[in-house]
């Protein structure tokens, strides 16, 4: 089993899951360099998947609390594992043995889209990368993309 279970968060960022050590933390992209360290960790214990449980259930329409990837990755129970596997899948990125093979991941995508940067302006690179990366999982394209965006799905497809 990979150790780090990795998702899409905010803004070109990541929420990483690091299931030997137990614990979490996010990793924004950075334009020129791919993956920044991971920040902000914290540990998970009983107590924080109980957390993730209670806010889940409280708040299970909101699309915005990020609770489906904690309980995919460190619930106790495989059927609440496999719900929120699902929940989750879509912001699912992969998983990776280590953080460097992680880093790596990203690394090879912002060296395989240098000459895209170059050319066009990004606003916010990450997140215009994750959508992409989100398009091509999917097997969709969509008819609000502009150049860059074509570009970009063209270069990674």
């Amino acid at each position: 089993m990979s150790r780090y279970k990795v998702y899409e968060y905010v803004l070109g960022t990541l929420y990483v899951i690091d299931t030997q050590n137990k614990e979490h933390g996010t990793a924004s992209l950075n334009m020129n360099t791919g993956l920044n360290e991971l920040r902000d960790t914290k540990r998970i214990t009983k107590a924080t998947i109980n957390k993730y449980r209670r806010d889940y259930e409280k708040n299970s329409f909101d699309t915005y609390v990020i609770t489906s990837p904690m309980l995919a990755s460190m619930s106790d129970d495989p059927s609440e594992r496999e719900k929120h596997f699902q929940k989750s899948a879509r912001k699912y990125i992969g998983s990776f043995d280590t953080y460097n093979d992680l880093q790596n991941e990203f690394k090879e995508l912002y060296i395989k889209t240098k000459d895209v940067r170059k050319k066009y302006h990004f606003v916010n690179f990450g997140s215009s990368l994750l959508e992409i990366m989100q398009a091509i999982k999917e097997d969709k394209t969509y008819n609000n993309w502009n150049e860059k965006d074509w570009a970009l799905y063209n270069i990674l497809k």
